[in-house]
């Protein structure tokens, strides 16, 4: 990441349990190499002061199928994750979904499969206009939704909830959207971003 663009960084983690409300009790969760995993119901609060025009970043892993929601634009009161963007197991798919004002809009991200997997997603909130864009970690574009909000308000938090088996947060990264969306990358080759947009790619 270009070191000009860490001043627009509001969360980097997870720093293992802190700066999270725990519950039903802390000792539902655990600090695993800095990243917070559960094998039981639980759910973890972590108020970052999502700005209103927000890109997330997250990698979440699991041993076994999961079933967990991951809810972005939330406040203290675990009833405001019923209106959040929400990222849930719906049998076997992690979709992306929001229920608000009457009106739900729901798109599949990716097929989730027994044993061991992972979800690496970038996602582009706009909670004024009630804006969600979804891509994979390199780069494709997965899903949009929107349903414009009658009230429009800006929650900072996001929740993690285990249903049944087991989770791990990797990784969290909230910025500051600038209205920029990623470009489609070859994950798997050294490459240099440009100011201009483009990509190069090479050898190190």
């Amino acid at each position: 990441y270009r070191v000009r663009d860490h001043g627009d960084i509001v969360y980097l983690g997870p720093t293992g349990l802190s700066g999270w409300e725990l519950t039903p009790a802390p000792a539902a969760w655990r600090e695993d190499f800095g990243h917070l995993a559960t094998s039981q119901e639980a759910a973890a609060f972590g108020n970052f002061g999502l700005p209103a025009r927000a890109a997330i970043e997250f990698e979440i892993s699991w041993k076994k199928k999961p079933d967990f929601v991951f809810a972005i634009g939330v406040g203290p009161d675990p009833k405001s994750a019923k209106k959040a963007f929400r990222f849930e197991v719906w049998a076997d798919d992690l979709v992306i979904n929001r229920d608000l004002d009457q009106k739900v809009d729901l798109q599949g991200v990716q097929a989730i499969e027994a044993g061991p997997g992972r979800a690496h997603l970038q996602v582009f909130i706009e909670q004024e206009t009630g804006l969600c864009i979804v891509f994979s970690g390199t780069g494709k574009k997965l899903a949009e939704i929107q349903i414009p909000p009658q009230k429009p308000e800006v929650l900072g938090g996001v929740r993690l909830e285990n249903i049944r088996g087991d989770i791990r947060l990797e990784r969290l990264r909230i910025t500051r959207w600038t209205g920029a969306l990623p470009r489609e990358v070859e994950a798997d080759q050294p490459r240099v971003h440009l100011n201009d947009g483009t990509i190069e790619y090479g050898k190190l």
